[in-house]
């Protein structure tokens, strides 16, 4: 029953993406080439978007996608492709290492700046939705962690935790913060790694095609009918079914449905002609007595059948006629299938619509292999009266794949979702599993140091400018003061000679005389204000007398004028010392008063009080 000469049908999908997508490279041929680095003081001042490279390693065949970030919305294909490869256990496979740096290295050579994202099978990875109390950001982590451990039991020795708040939501009327949690193996994340390494392309971030998928909503690659949009993906041995809110993930299940429970429906309508046949001895064996190689032939013409269905251009090609001569409708056959994967979508979407408060989703993406049946995705649209549409990450018209021959088939176009949406990935908009929130927390820490060297340097750099402003109105204004100056003193031609100077100088005493003469005149006025001013309240004076110090007729000597104050201290007795001393201090203290000298003191009565009377000399200035 085995179709052992017939092209199975992976083979033809990639001779189709071959003829539709650029040529593919020789991958044993080409030698990995080390990325184009430049110092990084260098990198630190280019103002060049990096280019998005997006990988899927698949079980036979690598998927590529570079993408150039026009701005942080806009982005723009720039080339994908698809290699085979031989099917490969582990990431440790040397052949594996060498088609990877083959098909990198021509996607890279000639790049400036890019970064490489690879997804990771999401069936490694837990996703889960909690919610916790709104708390200040640096308590976030540890009430995620032990929120999550409640719920899901892991080692974080042997796992890794990390998640992404996407915002607050009301809960019972308490506003709690929703967060998007995810784990994944460490040892697979260093597998992938050693991988890229050993191709000599280190990998920038590693994530899982839910993400991927993430990414095509949140940049308008793939546009949304509504602000919920289920996705399922249709696999081999299982099926994964997401729920995304305003393009955020806030659900993820996977249930052990898919393509080989399909092929298993036809293969055990092969099987029915051998256990209804009338011999005694046919009739006697059960499935079980089939040699495994009769099981692997009934498995192996169902899985090229299914294939060719999935190729099939109307559904009159559904009806396959197997060696025993009796047709078989492929559809109906998968049909109890196909209903039993609809059913966990109609769960999911109830759960999601009871837990998160929603009212159900707005659009349904397919994604997988099946994507190729229309009659497949008609079924499954009629069953849940959804609008159902294949995910299709080429859309047309769209700047985004203006520069590309966009492939004709839709299975085709939905096999490069993972690398096209992992493509798209940044730090900020993407779980990364080698950029956790223990990174984020110290990049955020290192930018906010950054922000305040920048800005206290802003603040010393304007104070400077301040500074320098002043002094340049300084100098302005000196350099206007020296050239008037400059000009007054040019404007001055009269000659100096010994005449002008004796007239000058005769000009000048003549002045000094007519101060002198002024002075002198109003000496006495000056005196008597200054003694009018420094005489305190308590002190009354009974006479003034002054001698100027005229010269004699026998001495022509000029005496040293003197003046006499007579006087009487009134107030406290105690006080009458001290307020004398005061007062011949402050009278000392005056430019025109120098020398003073008690001449004599002595206790009176006036009007039946008591007061000191006192003469005191000052020589005058």
């Amino acid at each position: 029953m085995a179709r052992k000469h017939e092209i199975s049908s992976t083979e033809k999908l990639l001779d189709l993406i071959r003829g539709n997508a650029s040529s593919p490279s020789t991958t044993n041929e080409t030698a990995p080439a080390a990325p184009s680095q430049k110092p990084a003081l260098f990198n630190a001042l280019t103002f060049q978007k990096s280019i998005g490279i997006g990988v899927e390693i698949g079980i036979s065949d690598i998927k590529i996608a570079k993408i150039s970030r026009i701005s942080d919305k806009s982005f723009e294909l720039l080339d994908y492709d698809i290699i085979a490869i031989e099917p490969a256990e582990t990431f440790d496979t040397p052949s594996l290492a060498k088609a990877l740096a083959g098909i990198l290295s021509r996607f890279c050579t000639g790049l400036k700046r890019y970064e490489i994202w690879c997804c990771v099978a999401s069936a490694a990875v837990e996703t889960r939705c909690i919610r916790i109390p709104k708390l200040p950001k640096k308590q976030i982590p540890n009430a995620v962690f032990w929120t999550f451990s409640k719920e899901v039991s892991f080692s974080d020795k042997e796992m890794l935790l990390d998640f992404r708040i996407l915002g607050d939501v009301n809960e019972n009327g308490m506003t709690k913060t929703q967060v998007m949690t995810f784990t994944i193996p460490i040892a697979e994340t260093e597998a992938l790694k050693r991988l890229f390494t050993r191709a000599g392309f280190p990998l920038t971030g590693i994530s899982i095609v839910p993400f991927a998928i993430q990414n095509l909503l949140k940049t308008g690659i793939v546009q949304e009918t509504g602000q919920d949009t289920c996705c399922l993906f249709i696999g081999r041995d299982w099926s994964r079914i997401t729920i995304y809110a305003n393009g955020d993930l806030i659900l993820s299940r996977g249930i052990k449905a898919g393509i080989h429970s399909m092929i298993d429906a036809i293969a055990e309508q092969y099987r029915k002609p051998l256990q209804n046949d009338s011999s005694p001895a046919l009739a006697m064996e059960d499935r079980d007595g089939e040699s495994p190689d009769e099981q692997d032939a009934h498995y192996a013409a169902a899985q090229d059948d299914f294939y060719r269905f999935l190729g099939a251009d109307s559904a009159t090609d559904a009806a396959i006629l197997p060696e025993d001569g009796k047709s078989i409708d492929i559809f109906q056959t998968i049909l109890p299938a196909i209903k039993r994967l609809v059913k966990q979508v109609e769960r999911t979407i109830a759960h999601f619509s009871m837990h998160f408060k929603r009212s159900g989703v707005s659009e349904i993406l397919i994604s997988g292999k099946v994507t190729a049946s229309p009659a497949i995705i008609s079924h499954i649209g009629s069953q849940l009266g959804v609008p159902v549409n294949v995910l299709n990450p080429f859309p047309q018209p769209h700047p985004f794949t203006q520069k590309v021959t966009v492939p004709d088939f839709p299975a085709i176009k939905e096999s490069f979702v993972p690398a096209i949406g992992i493509g798209l990935s940044s730090n900020d908009l993407t779980p990364n599993f080698l950029f956790t929130y223990r990174h984020r927390e110290r990049r955020n820490r290192a930018r906010q140091i950054r922000i305040g060297i920048s800005a206290a340097s802003i603040g010393f750099l304007a104070l400077l400018l301040c500074g320098f402003l002043w002094q340049e109105n300084r100098i302005a204004a000196k350099s206007a003061e020296v050239a008037r100056l400059t000009q007054k003193r040019d404007s001055f031609n009269v000659p100096l000679t010994q005449n002008l100077v004796m007239a000058l100088y005769a000009k000048a005493n003549q002045k000094r005389s007519l101060v002198t003469t002024l002075g002198q005149r109003y000496y006495s006025s000056a005196v008597m204000a200054e003694v009018s001013q420094l005489t305190p309240a308590n002190i009354q004076l009974i006479s003034l007398s002054a001698d100027m110090g005229a010269p004699s007729e026998k001495s022509r000597k000029k005496t040293v004028p003197i003046m006499v104050i007579e006087g009487i201290v009134t107030g406290d007795q105690i006080r009458f010392e001290t307020d004398l001393a005061s007062y011949m201090l402050t009278m000392e203290s005056s430019p025109l008063f120098k020398k003073p000298v008690m001449k004599n003191k002595r206790l009176q009565f006036l009007d039946d009080r008591q007061v000191l009377r006192f003469s005191i000399q000052f020589e005058l200035a």
